[in-house]
């Protein structure tokens, strides 16, 4: 998949860190600094939980409108501070993130590039976090549940019943 097609409003995905870092030249720390924030804060905004990295899946979003953009609605300084980019460094497709969550532990794997499917034990999922039955896209990845005796036999537990969707992207 991609993330140019519009994904609804209320779709869950899983965040991918990719191995590549995005060739802006730094300049978004030029944004972070107009903001007003210090050099500490910009580290700890940057930084990931102790554990993970590059070439993981590392939290689950909930996404929010996706609107297409013109190069003059992004060069906008409240919309570059909201993507932390300028205009001309970010792409057209614009998506909210409504809601976000790191997993409890990151689930290392390799990008497919753009929106894949992938399984994932549903351990890892945040307590409190609920995964939505309606409002996604049918197919997309599933939550599997390594509870009980599917678990202790070995087994991936893929019952089914338990089997939620959702997507994964990299970024």
């Amino acid at each position: 998949g991609t993330m140019l097609k519009p994904y609804p409003a209320g779709t869950q995905m899983l965040l991918h860190v990719g191995r590549r870092t995005y060739p802006d030249g730094d300049r978004h720390l030029e944004i972070l600094r107009d903001a007003g924030l210090s050099e500490q804060e910009i580290r700890d905004l940057k930084s990931l939980p102790p554990g993970t990295g590059k070439g993981m899946l590392v939290a689950i979003l909930e996404i929010g409108q996706t609107i297409e953009t013109t190069l003059q609605q992004r060069s906008e300084p409240t919309m570059q501070r909201q993507i932390c980019a300028y205009g001309s460094d970010s792409g057209r497709i614009v998506t909210e993130i409504a809601k976000v969550a790191y997993l409890k532990r990151p689930v290392p794997m390799s990008a497919q590039g753009g929106v894949w499917k992938t399984k994932i034990p549903r351990p890892v999922i945040p307590d409190d976090w609920e995964l939505a039955n309606e409002n996604v896209w049918p197919k997309a990845y599933h939550v599997r549940d390594n509870s009980s005796t599917s678990a202790k036999k070995g087994g991936e537990g893929d019952s089914g019943k338990s089997q939620r969707v959702i997507y994964s992207i990299s970024g």
